[in-house]
């Protein structure tokens, strides 16, 4: 089975082969299961090809690194490669609706491109919205009593060093390397997220359930997604306040009349928020779980 996939996956590649018919269906099932995979059923094979790369770099950063971790850190190649391949679905499925003319869908489909999508946090009418910026102070306080209700918490002015990886920072060196990687994934969730949850499982709940259940019901399998531990009941709490995140952010999707832009604005700088509010606060609980030494 795995010989075949390859073949058909070099085949596609090479030849840019793509049913004549197009379904939206069919493209999702090939972008769900292989990297660039509803690109490459569609003719695209630029796209699917870039795909395809990307993630796979990332799995052979992310199978190097499983032996440098520790305990509980997150493997960040792995995750990286989770939310390109949210973001690979969502595309194609665009794309897919694009060639079809909308297939009789009521609610648009976003084309802004994904590097625009990409600059749409730091662009000035997204900064200056009270929908972004609100939410940015929404990060911080929901992080700020989060961490002082823990009250042995140490803050990161006691870190004597950092570990990310298996190699040992000092407190400056490591703050440094923490706020990069976090920062790059917010990024990637935020695009990546908004589009296949908005982008794509709001959009397809609305058109088979109508407004407000859609949005309801795509926000609470936004919420599920973030339950990462169903035996630990900080997980579910977590998975609550992304569902009401999700609600807010599809509200907000609907209010823009289906444009993608703000919502990745508000998710981005709602994550940067949080992960930074929680690495001064209360490093140790830090979001990718990096371990941090205290000096006393």
């Amino acid at each position: 089975m795995k010989v075949l996939t390859i073949i058909a996956i070099v085949f596609f590649a090479i030849s840019g082969f793509a049913w004549e018919e197009r379904n939206i269906s069919n493209t999702l099932l090939w972008s769900l299961f292989i990297p660039g995979g509803g690109h490459f059923y569609l003719g695209q094979t630029g796209a699917g090809n870039a795909y395809l790369i990307l993630e796979g770099l990332l799995l052979i950063g992310g199978r190097s690194a499983e032996q440098s971790l520790s305990y509980g850190e997150w493997n960040y190649f792995y995750v990286n490669c989770l939310k390109i391949h949210e973001l690979n679905i969502f595309t194609s499925y665009r794309e897919a609706r694009i060639l079809n003319n909308n297939a009789g869908y009521k609610t648009p489909v976003d084309r802004t491109p994904v590097k625009d999508l990409l600059l749409a946090p730091f662009r000035w009418e997204n900064l200056k919205s009270p929908y972004v910026f609100g939410f940015f102070l929404a990060g911080i306080g929901l992080n700020c009593l989060e961490a002082n209700m823990n009250p042995s918490r140490k803050c990161w002015d006691r870190i004597s060093a950092v570990n990310i990886m298996n190699t040992t920072f000092d407190r400056g060196s490591g703050t440094a390397m923490y706020s990069a990687m976090w920062t790059a994934l917010s990024l990637n969730a935020a695009v990546s997220e908004e589009c296949a949850y908005r982008g794509l499982l709001q959009v397809e709940m609305e058109e088979s359930i109508g407004k407000t259940t859609g949005l309801l019901v795509s926000s609470g399998i936004f919420g599920l997604g973030h339950v990462t531990d169903w035996q630990d009941p900080k997980s579910w709490a977590y998975g609550g306040v992304a569902t009401l995140a999700g609600m807010y952010l599809g509200w907000l999707f609907q209010k823009e009349g289906y444009r993608l832009e703000k919502p990745i604005a508000a998710h981005f700088w709602f994550n940067l928020a949080a992960g930074t509010t929680m690495f001064i606060m209360d490093p140790a609980n830090n979001p990718l779980g990096i371990k941090v030494n205290f000096s006393f």
